[in-house]
């Protein structure tokens, strides 16, 4: 870091607004439920950190993501003078905040979903799939629901799907049920990792998510990118053709947490990133109104710094060009300390090399239709273009965030 403020570079901020949720599925990363001990975010708290992050980030656009626990369980007041606040702090340093809201939708009144269409909340759901085959997660019915009800009231909605391994598979059946049923065309897929809730259950393996990850891969070269696109996979085959590195907060080996993107806890402890437990205290790294700058830089470091066995064979590894290196905060917080996502890495690649001609096709079709990430690239020979991968960067699409927690919702042609 340099002498400006540590906070300088923050562009993401992971809001975990309660401790509180109305679900507790077995993958959960964080160690949550309904009758965790009553952690709301005090609007004291908000404010503050509205109050820092604004005086101290040099960048001008900002993401502040709702997360949790369950966001929703917040009331329509909270929301209302927690975004009002930060916009008419905004106004007075010419900065621009956009707030996304990560939920489960399990139970949402319809005067809720007005106050976020009001706010201007993007809003992404998670979801894993139809039917049975969330042993995981528990049933999603009442989710389904609230997503239609909140596209009737002109919502725009995005998924974010967990490939775990009570879904993996039955992605293609899964991926044509997100785009016919819910009426989805922008998604993200991330991979489950034992840790938080889901500590004590089994790894999922390369095999398997390699699996689902195929089937997302065929269904963008069956659609030739006309069709359901998942943000992770766009993003990485992109790097594929244009030979780009990383696209996002996460997609370095020493990625972006406590640097371009933190969490904030509702007591106002600050977290490398929002992949912490909201309690979590050994990677705490200082409180708002309470940073030590050689305190936080030390704690970073130790964070960034650990399992670096993981790594050891990145820079002879054939796949480095497409690699995003997993998360160093699942493998932290992990038993195994492994990185899962290795493995699929270098199958992927293998599927690149054998479907240039497809993917190719899909790329240059997903491009033309504007879809974020990639609305900041020249269409021709894949150029670097004035892509920005932080969330300072002009996107057209204000719902986008490049923190891969939270999906994109945007508008799709």
């Amino acid at each position: 870091m340099s002498n400006d403020h540590i906070m300088s570079s923050v562009g993401a901020v992971i809001v975990k607004t309660t401790s509180r949720c109305n679900m507790k599925c077995d993958y959960c990363y964080e160690n949550i439920s309904a009758a965790s001990e009553n952690g709301d975010m005090p609007l004291s708290v908000f404010y503050q950190m509205i109050d820092e992050v604004n005086a101290n980030s040099k960048m001008n656009r900002i993401v502040f993501i709702l997360h949790g626990g369950e966001p929703t369980l917040m009331s329509e007041e909270w929301l209302d003078s927690a975004v009002g606040y930060a916009h008419l702090r905004a106004k007075e340093t010419g900065k621009t905040f956009i707030f996304n809201l990560q939920s489960n939708f399990k139970s949402i009144s319809t005067p809720k979903l007005k106050k976020i269409k009001q706010l201007e909340l993007n809003c992404g759901v998670s979801v894993d799939g139809p039917g049975l085959a969330n042993s995981l997660r528990g049933s999603q019915d009442s989710t389904i629901k609230n997503i239609k009800r909140a596209s009737q009231l002109g919502l725009h909605i995005s998924a974010l799907l967990t490939i775990n391994r009570s879904n993996y598979a039955d992605m293609a059946y899964t991926l044509a049920w997100l785009d016919s049923e819910l009426a989805i065309k922008v998604f993200k897929a991330n991979i489950s990792h034992s840790v938080g809730n889901g500590l004590l259950l089994p790894e999922i393996s390369t095999e398997q998510v390699y699996f689902a990850q195929k089937a997302i891969l065929d269904y963008f070269c069956e659609t030739e990118g006309r069709g359901l696109l998942e943000i992770n996979l766009l993003s990485e085959v992109y790097r594929y053709f244009s030979g780009r590195g990383k696209t996002t907060l996460c997609g370095e080996k020493r990625c972006g947490a406590g640097k371009y993107v933190i969490g904030v806890t509702p007591n106002g402890d600050i977290l490398p990133c929002g992949r912490f437990d909201w309690n979590d205290k050994e990677n705490r790294l200082g409180s708002l109104g309470a940073l030590n700058d050689d305190w936080y830089i030390a704690k970073l470091n130790l964070f960034h710094n650990d399992h670096q066995d993981n790594f050891a064979k990145c820079e002879i590894c054939d796949a480095r060009k497409i690699c995003s290196y997993g998360c160093q905060a699942f493998i932290a917080r992990s038993s195994s300390k492994r990185n899962i996502e290795c493995g699929p890495t270098i199958l992927r690649l293998a599927y690149y090399r054998q479907n240039e001609g497809r993917l190719r096709l899909a790329l240059d079709n997903a491009i033309a239709r504007n879809i974020l990430p990639f609305a900041y690239m020249n269409n021709s020979d894949y150029s670097d273009g004035p892509y920005n991968d932080y969330p300072d960067s002009s996107y057209p699409d204000r719902a986008y965030n490049d923190y891969s927690d939270c999906s994109s919702a945007s508008k799709v042609n």
